[in-house]
């Protein structure tokens, strides 16, 4: 995540390396024995983009443009109307904490490679997409901060309440991104000149 740092050290409306606004988006990583699997195949490994034809020649190029290396990490949500987008800052939560930090350098919709990636939904997931190509809406990083901030800490800074669950993807609006950063990045960014 990179940051313009203005005065004494306090963020002031958090921009990407082309001078635009990032979104905070509060992504879940999943509670359940599956999706746990499916973090740590994804996330907690760098996915080789060579191993999946279900990407297409556009896709491919980009991430091989953006991830030099040929590999990266992939997470994904079913809400289009909160999807990460490149430059935006996801906040990956479980439980009652944010766990992982991360800056989106890509984004792209394949359902496809979501099927490939993520093979198995159970029945009993309520608010789940039938299936693992629900998951069609991608977004890749590089290898996530880990950090641990209560779920409890960021509710009253955005307007919700302390015992806010964080449940699905949360796409915060400007002022609350803003805020967000503002109050919380000193601690997890270093200061930059």
């Amino acid at each position: 995540m990179n940051g313009s740092v203005h005065g004494e050290g306090m963020v002031n409306h958090v921009r990407n390396d082309d001078g635009e606004l990032m979104a905070v988006v509060m992504v879940p990583t999943g509670w359940h024995k599956g999706s746990k699997g499916d973090w740590k195949a994804t996330v907690g490994t760098p996915v080789d983009f060579s191993k999946y034809s279900e990407l297409t020649s556009d896709q491919l190029r980009w991430l091989n443009y953006a991830f030099p290396s040929g590999k990266a990490c992939i997470w994904a949500t079913s809400k289009y109307t909160d999807w990460p987008q490149p430059g935006d800052s996801v906040w990956f939560h479980q439980d009652n904490y944010v766990i992982a930090l991360a800056e989106v350098h890509a984004a792209f919709e394949n359902p496809e490679l979501a099927q490939a990636l993520w093979r198995d939904i159970e029945s009993w997931q309520k608010g789940l997409p039938a299936d693992p190509s629900g998951w069609r809406y991608i977004f890749v990083f590089e290898d996530p901060e880990i950090t641990v901030i209560p779920k409890s800490v960021i509710g009253p800074l955005v307007g919700h309440k302390a015992t806010d669950r964080w449940q699905g993807t949360r796409r915060l609006d400007e002022a609350q991104s803003n805020k967000l950063l503002s109050r919380l990045v000193r601690t997890i960014l270093p200061e930059q000149p």
